[in-house]
């Protein structure tokens, strides 16, 4: 590999014993005159022909440091920092100050060999500090890779900036450290004219008005009435629509700069001009410097005042407010096209060819793949004829009330259908809307018909990672016509009241339905868990991986469950039209393929897409597993077993697997074996026997002594639904992970203090950090105080900054004052909140029939061996409401003003009570 950088940075360069610098052709080399060991020294070399660069050696706590200043936007500290100062605090210090004093640049590294470990699983209390200050700055690792043969990361290099950056460490053959190489990419301006579409909804409106509607009315085709309305809706949008060009120049013009201070501006570069010429003019320099920081102050000042407006203008709109903090703090994401695209097969129309045949044959491929493979296998179906319901699902038809309230749910900020018509205009305009699609969606419903045009899907590509031409780097998002969506609304809240009513969905199922989320599927994980080590049982879980499980869902199959639920008659047949006959096309910009049919899968992007889906696996969460249980949220589904012994344990996993490996072969569904992972829980790390392994057979035969079918994966660690699982539950690898989320916040919450009201600040902190500390805490947050100190600092961080405290200001004082709940007091509060509704709705309150006064009567306590179960919700749960419910009397009260009550309260406790409420004892 040949590298020609532009500038090289050695660190720990022995200058005390060798102060001669090596010289390299076509560089300018610069050192540190600081020798605190022998082993010291910074060396920098630059190329010759990069200009207006500055390197200068400044002044460092325990450490030896350059600055390397590259125009006025640009700064690099080339950083040594020996490991024999064991205490970093001055060190920290420093970096504090000369970071502080640097803040102006727009991209900031900090680059060198720091003798502090950042690597993963490192949970030394020094690199959490380092981190937190680096973060406090804008400053985030841009790698913890291993730098040294002691699988340490020591070598760092930290960014802030908003170019593109890559990073890579690579061997070296010439010291014990790794060579780290660090990318910027400039970002290409384009100075092309944008068009965009004007609409003028005032003429848009007299167009609807005046439109003639009574058609509608006389037809009896659901289709031929949508037709004809859309066309009417389509006509008024294209009179009312008119294209305009935004020059360049104004598409970046800031709105807080006025004449006045762009006059200020072209001043000072007049004068950056005049000192160019007359280098060696003191006086003119010394006064361009005065008028250059007299204009950015202006300019900041302005700035500030004009977001703070912003926000405070937003502050009653959700939606606005969060652009308006997005824009603040330059957080809005990077968009990355798919043009790359058009380019993969010759002309434009044929590469969009080929890439909505990839989309739309993508799910049937697998499908047809996995037919081939399972073709002979015996049912796995515990469907009875008792199975099949004897109820009936029945459409009412709907009324105007209905439909109104279905348009003013829609979301406004999704995109635009094939037909045009956004959802924005539908809510400006439903007044004059309601009324025919109510009397189009009775016709749907009486005929058991959807509407074509309602089937048409606009597939945009989205890049996820990888090369940026090929198109399985990207992910099909699926826009439906917002009308469609409308009528979807409709049939889906009749179809979910009447799988709720009649208990069809599995009670093992946590995705898609009300009063079940990811915290509850994750917490019934972890418990059952839990109960089974706490018994000295032996435990293990498969995290399977379903391939494309909502686009390989068979249309046939779908229907055929439909039909055994209870789904008949123009019912069944809505449904059968709504699943058949579907289309997309792709676009990319203004282009856009032809249509293609869709075979298979539920409808992406819709509103009855995942309820059917619920429904397609409905019977796989029924399956009974000897010694097993089914956990399933949507398709992230769990398969948990539990016995005496681990041969026990395998022999049932095996069985299992295989039986829910058939019934989703039978279904159309295949599982990702290689992202489908195996954890082997136990509290303790001994060994287990090397013999035991889960195959994931691919054939029917029912010998597997010689097969060779891949076996599944052991880890110590995954994530599964936001949450990372490790085999030990300790918790730890999540909280290493949520710290660093954290961390992030930082330097967001520094710049948006200057401009947002407390009251504003609050509200974000609560929507950004604590909503990050209280997912899932159910079942992470009663992890070991030790493993908190990382995740407790990091949030206290946030606050000091967001209330411009010091480094050093005091826990308790810094909770008062804020008036939040610490990390540990947030999971003390959903315990008391989880418990606290279970008793409400196992009726375990009794009232006396004498005394309106109410007694807390709970059921004993299932028998907990060891501590290590006194972490969880089965144990902390009904001993600490207990506790809490001595001094607060909150089992009377409903769940709200058990929040309000048990909040206030907790915001009183010392870091000390709060840890004693999680204490057995009485």
């Amino acid at each position: 590999m040949s590298i020609l950088p532009d500038i090289v940075i050695l660190t720990e360069a022995w200058l005390s014993c060798n102060p001669y610098i090596p010289t390299l052709d076509g560089y300018c080399s610069y050192s540190t005159s600081k020798r605190i060991n022998q082993n010291d020294g910074v060396v920098v070399y630059v190329k010759s022909n990069i200009s207006n660069i500055n390197v200068t050696e400044i002044d460092f706590a325990d450490a030896s440091c350059l600055q390397i200043r590259i125009g006025e936007s640009t700064c690099i500290f080339a950083i040594y920092r020996s490991p024999s100062f064991k205490d970093i605090s001055n060190f920290l210090c420093s970096l504090d100050e000369v970071l502080t004093l640097n803040s102006s640049y727009k991209n900031v590294t900090v680059i060198g060999d720091i003798n502090i470990d950042i690597s993963d699983g490192n949970i030394d209390n020094t690199a959490s500090d380092y981190l937190t200050l680096n973060a406090s700055h804008g400053l985030l690792a841009a790698h913890n890779l291993v730098t040294r043969h002691n699988k340490t990361c020591l070598d760092h290099v930290f960014l802030k900036t908003k170019l593109k950056a890559k990073t890579i460490v690579i061997d070296s053959t010439v010291t014990d450290h790794n060579a780290v190489l660090l990318t910027l990419e400039k970002v290409k301006i384009d100075n092309a004219h944008k068009t965009l579409n004007k609409t003028d909804y005032v003429e848009l409106e007299n167009h609807l008005k005046n439109s003639e509607l009574s058609y509608i009315y006389e037809c009896t085709d659901a289709n031929v009435a949508l037709k004809y309305f859309i066309d009417i809706v389509a006509r008024a949008i294209q009179l009312s629509t008119s294209a305009y060009s935004v020059p360049h120049r104004l598409k970046i013009t800031k709105p807080w700069i006025t004449p006045g201070v762009l006059r200020c501006m072209r001043n000072r570069d007049r004068m950056y001009l005049k000192m160019k010429k007359s280098p060696n003019n003191d006086a003119i320099k010394i006064t361009y410097k005065r008028y250059r920081n007299y204009c950015s102050n202006i300019l900041k000042s302005l700035k500030r005042q004009y977001e703070r407006k912003e926000l405070n203008k937003a502050s009653t709109n959700p939606k606005k407010m969060w652009q308006v903090i997005r824009d603040v703090t330059n957080t809005n994401k990077t968009k990355v096209t798919a043009s790359p695209l058009l380019k993969i097969n010759g002309s434009i129309d044929d590469s969009l060819a080929e890439i909505n045949k990839f989309f739309t044959t993508i799910g049937q491929n697998i499908a047809n793949k996995v037919s081939q493979t399972y073709a002979n296998i015996p049912s796995t179906s515990d469907i009875t004829v008792s199975d099949v319901a004897s109820d009936s699902l029945v459409f009412l038809q709907t009324d105007e009330l209905e439909v109104e309230q279905m348009i003013l749910d829609l979301r406004t900020d999704c995109a635009t259908g094939i037909d045009g018509i956004s959802a924005k205009l539908i809510k400006q305009f439903k007044s004059i809307f309601v009324p025919p699609l109510t009397y189009i969606f009775n016709l749907c419903i009486n005929a058991g018909v959807f509407p074509d045009l309602f089937k048409r899907a606009l597939i945009h590509p989205i890049y996820k990672t990888g090369d940026v031409d090929r198109i399985n780097n990207y992910r099909p998002i699926s826009v439906l016509p917002s009308l469609s969506k409308i009528l979807e609304k409709i049939i889906n809240t009749r179809l979910k009241k009447y799988l709720e009513e009649k208990d069809i969905i599995s009670i093992n199922q946590y995705g898609f339905r009300s009063n079940r989320s990811t915290n509850d599927a994750v917490h019934e994980l972890t418990e059952n868990i839990v109960q089974a080590l706490d018994r000295r049982k032996k435990s293990l879980a498969i995290f399977l991986d379903l391939a494309k499980a909502f686009d390989t869902v068979s249309i046939p199959k779908l229907i055929l469950k439909l039909e055994r639920i209870g789904v008949r008659d123009q019912q069944l047949n809505l449904f059968i039209s709504y699943l058949t006959n579907r289309t997309q096309c792709v676009k990319i910009g203004r282009y856009v393929s032809r249509e293609l049919p869709i075979e298979y899968g539920v409808p992406q992007g819709s509103i009855l897409g995942p309820t059917l889906f619920l429904v397609y696996i409905n019977e796989m969460c029924k399956l009974k597993l000897t010694n097993g249980k089914l956990l399933a949220f949507a398709d992230d589904t769990t398969l948990i077993f539990t016995s005496q012994t681990w041969e026990e344990v395998y022999d049932a996993a095996q069985t299992g697997f295989n039986r829910i490996t058939k019934w989703l072969a039978e279904n159309t569904l295949a599982i990702n074996v290689d992202k489908t992972k195996i954890i082997r829980f136990q509290i303790k790390k001994n060994s287990i026997p090397n013999r035991f392994s889960i195959t994931a057979h691919n054939h029917t035969t029912c010998c597997y002594l010689t097969c060779n079918c891949p076996q599944l994966q052991d880890v110590a660690t995954i994530r599964y639904l936001g949450v990372i699982i490790d085999e030990s539950l300790s918790f730890v690898p999540h909280i290493e992970l949520l710290t660093g989320r954290i961390r992030k916040l930082i330097f967001i919450f520094k710049y948006l203090r200057h401009v947002a009201e407390p009251k504003i600040l609050k509200t974000v902190y609560y929507a950004l950090c604590q909503s990050l500390l209280g997912y899932c805490i159910l079942s992470w947050g009663g992890a070991l105080k030790t493993k908190f100190i990382k995740l407790e600092r990091a949030q206290r961080a946030v606050l000091k900054v967001c209330t411009f405290k010091p480094y050093r200001y005091p826990t308790k004082e810094l909770y008062e004052h804020c008036e939040v709940l610490t990390v540990r007091q947030l999971f003390i509060l959903q315990i008391l909140l989880k418990q606290h509704s279970l008793n409400l709705k196992s009726h375990h309150l009794s009232v006396s029939p004498r005394s309106t006064s109410r007694r807390l009567k709970l059921p004993p306590a299932d028998r907990h061996r060891t501590s290590f179960s006194h972490r969880f919700f089965g144990f902390l749960g009904r001993f600490t409401y207990i506790k809490v419910n001595k001094v607060l009397k909150i089992d009377c009260k409903n769940k709200y003003e058990c929040k309000r009550i048990v909040t206030d309260w907790l915001l009183k406790l010392s870091y000390d009570e709060t840890e004693e409420l999680l204490h057995p004892i009485l």
